[in-house]
């Protein structure tokens, strides 16, 4: 088995998810990103890479025992959580459009793939209504939902310390590039 090992799929000129997965390196791989929400518009930007065969390609990892984790947030300008509604309204979009929810009439970017969990990818704006965010994701299930957050360069990171404060996050990635 592979030691635990992450890659976070962002640039177009990457190899797909299937190829990926197929490569044996990596126990879980993040999907990026979920790039526009909060003001009742969502939006997941797969930058550059094809959506179609995307929901294959999730199923594929998973029937090898990978993780496919979708990111939010990213380095655009175009997500916040303004208000507590707005962290309400996009967990029962991230709940419906990716994870286990099926309510009608709500798009599946992915069709009937599930991704796994969320990562939580917080690069601009306000720290608020994060943390209730992540209780509402943690409220749909019955059981544990995988959050994780990939922090700035910092930790505590600023924009995230109280969704991390909640206790619901069970792996924190470092942004490799404060490393660097």
């Amino acid at each position: 088995m592979p030691a635990t090992r992450r890659l976070r799929l962002r640039h177009k000129d990457e190899v797909s998810l299937k190829d990926t997965c197929d490569a044996g390196l990596y126990t879980s791989v993040i999907i990026s990103f979920y790039s526009v929400f909060g003001h009742g518009r969502y939006w997941v930007d797969l930058s550059g890479h094809p959506l179609h065969g995307v929901d294959s390609d999730i199923k594929h990892c998973q029937s090898k025992g990978i993780s496919v984790l979708l990111s939010i947030g990213g380095q655009g300008d175009q997500y916040s959580l303004p208000s507590s509604r707005s962290a309400a309204d996009v967990a029962y979009n991230l709940y419906n459009s990716f994870l286990d929810g099926r309510r009608k009439g709500v798009f599946r970017p992915f069709g009937d793939a599930v991704v796994d969990d969320i990562d939580f990818f917080i690069d601009k704006g306000s720290p608020d209504h994060y943390d209730e965010l992540a209780r509402k994701l943690f409220s749909y299930y019955q059981y544990e939902v995988l959050l994780t957050a990939t922090t700035r360069c910092t930790y505590p990171d600023r924009l995230l310390e109280k969704a991390l404060a909640t206790g619901l996050f069970s792996h924190i990635h470092v942004h490799i590039s404060c490393a660097l």
